[in-house]
């Protein structure tokens, strides 16, 4: 039966081969502390822009600070990383003797980082290059121009959205226009007025007449009474060109009141055409004034919270760190060596005391003759 795990001889044993994992672990810090310092410097520059909701006149149209909405953010970040933006900082600032392979998507990886915080509405902006100075110009560069991207992508949207309401806005005035000079044509040619004295002149007309036609009615019953027959038929003549006279007062009466309707009825749906088209056109001329009032409010602005400084210590690399870990990794690592090793060695001497070496012939003799 195998025998139990001694810790104390375990311990006993570690430090028995504690040269060896002094020697390794020290020959490990050495090593990286030599490479550490070879390594050429870097250092971040770090920008901080905050991304602020858009500012609606109507305060129910205000976008509600959600994590949905936090998370929309995210799109911010192809602002200021985005391939056009970094070519055009590598071109001003001349990051490579080769302009070429300068802004390559590996050197734009290692350059560049954009990052929207969690949760936050701040979008932070790294640089990392081996003179401080020029990555602290950098970083604020690309800052500022994602600022102004996103000042010019406001103004295109509003430039769209006011071109539409100018243009329906100018079709509203041409037919407010239109309207306006039918409605002009309809009331100045005095038609309307003309009619109403004439129709109120064939009214009296026919007034007189109708008094007439009753006068000539009644003088032709009495004469009719009397027997007069030479006065009767000049009544009767007279009653005729009466009724005549009446029929056509009554046919140029309906023909002047249909005339008169007629012109009422133009005047008036040309006034109403005339109020509907400037109701329409007051709609369109506040909404284009509303359109401009609110120019770039839709979308979200871009701030710079800080442009950043100059780094004084070096992000990269870190010796501290780079050492630590190696101390760290490189006593893991001998632990583990030392603990197979401690394990194979204690198998063995099992094996070896589980099967006993047989003793050969000769030392028998040997051992009994000397007996």
């Amino acid at each position: 039966m195998a025998d139990s795990f001694d810790p104390i001889e375990y311990l006993a044993y570690l430090r028995r081969q504690g040269k060896f994992a002094a020697l390794a672990i020290g020959s490990a810090v050495a090593l990286t502390a030599l490479v550490s310092f070879a390594l050429p410097n870097r250092y971040t520059a770090t920008a901080t822009l905050v991304i602020e909701p858009p500012a609606a006149n109507d305060p129910r149209a205000s976008t509600a600070v959600t994590p949905v909405y936090l998370e929309s953010l995210k799109t911010y970040e192809q602002f200021a990383g985005s391939d056009s933006l970094f070519a055009k900082a590598c071109a001003k600032f001349k990051l490579s003797q080769t302009p070429e392979t300068a802004c390559t998507e590996a050197f734009k990886r290692r350059v560049l980082r954009v990052n929207k915080l969690k949760d936050t509405k701040v979008l932070q902006v790294s640089v990392t290059l081996p003179d401080a100075k020029k990555a602290q110009e950098l970083v604020a560069f690309l800052a500022s121009e994602t600022v102004a991207l996103n000042r010019t992508l406001a103004a295109e949207s509003d430039r769209d959205a006011s071109g539409e309401i100018q243009t329906q806005l100018a079709a509203v005035k041409t037919d407010l226009d239109k309207i306006r000079a039918e409605y002009e044509t309809a009331t100045a040619t005095g038609a309307e007025p003309l009619l109403e004295e004439e129709v109120r002149g064939l009214n009296d007309l026919r007034a007189r007449t109708g008094i007439e036609l009753l006068r000539s009615r009644t003088d032709l019953a009495e004469l009719l009474t009397r027997g007069n027959s030479s006065e009767v038929s000049l009544e009767r003549a007279r009653l005729e060109a009466l009724g005549r006279e009446a029929e056509s007062l009554d046919r140029k009466l309906a023909a002047q009141s249909v005339a008169l309707a007629t012109a009422r009825a133009r005047r008036e749906r040309a006034a109403d055409d005339l109020h509907a088209a400037q109701a329409k056109f007051e709609i369109w001329s506040r909404r284009a004034n509303e359109t401009a009032a609110a120019g770039g409010l839709r979308t979200e602005q871009l701030r710079i919270v800080d442009p950043g400084v100059v780094p004084q210590q070096p992000s990269f690399p870190n010796p501290g760190l780079f050492i630590g870990a190696a101390a760290l990794i490189s006593a893991l690592l001998a632990l583990a060596f030392l603990s197979l090793r401690y394990g194979l060695d204690r198998q063995r001497v099992q094996r070896m005391r589980a099967e006993p070496t047989e003793i050969p012939s000769e030392y028998k003799a040997a051992r009994g003759g000397h007996r």
